[in-house]
């Protein structure tokens, strides 16, 4: 297993958290679980338990049980700060940036600040080439009012180093 902690955005959260969704979600966690060391952002235990109901809470709990915990930290925030720079810079992200939660940055922060691969089926929300798609996996949304099934894909997404890095330096000052 690797032992560089996997972040789970708040959307895996979810789905392992929905009828229509757990069991799916439940395989695919357990499957990363052989090769991965799974966890979430700080952050991400905030938007989940944020607005949710007793029975939903007991399940993202149990959910949060198995899983490893990054700290939102001053390096964090720092980092999310040029990121969100960055980003504000870039002419092909800036058109969609506002799509882009500060949640979702700060999760991205993250996963360059612990050196960590992070999971979603939000690509847009990690764009790139400041993240690059590392594998892809499927989870099935079932429907039974309407027996049907629908195919949510979910990418394993790296931080770009060294696009981040050469970025940094030509759109955000640098703070003595």
């Amino acid at each position: 297993m690797n032992s560089t902690l996997t972040l789970l955005d708040s959307c895996i959260i979810d789905y392992a958290a929905k009828d229509a969704t757990r069991i799916s979600c439940a395989d695919l966690l357990s499957q990363l679980n052989k090769t991965h060391s799974l966890g979430i952002s700080l952050f991400t235990r905030f938007e989940a338990y944020r607005g949710t109901n007793n029975v939903t809470a007991g399940l993202i709990k149990s959910v949060f049980e198995h899983l490893g915990t990054a700290p939102v930290n001053k390096k964090c925030i720092d980092t999310a700060a040029a990121l969100y720079t960055c980003y504000e810079k870039s002419e092909s992200i800036k058109p969609r940036l506002k799509s882009i939660s500060d949640g979702d940055i700060l999760i991205g922060a993250s996963g360059f600040v612990f050196n960590t691969v992070i999971i979603t089926s939000n690509r847009d929300d990690f764009p790139s080439p400041f993240f690059t798609e590392k594998n892809h996996y499927e989870i099935i949304k079932t429907s039974k009012k309407k027996n049907t099934s629908t195919i949510i894909h979910i990418t394993e997404l790296s931080p770009n180093y060294k696009y981040f890095n050469q970025e940094i330096k030509n759109c955000y000052p640098t703070t003595k």
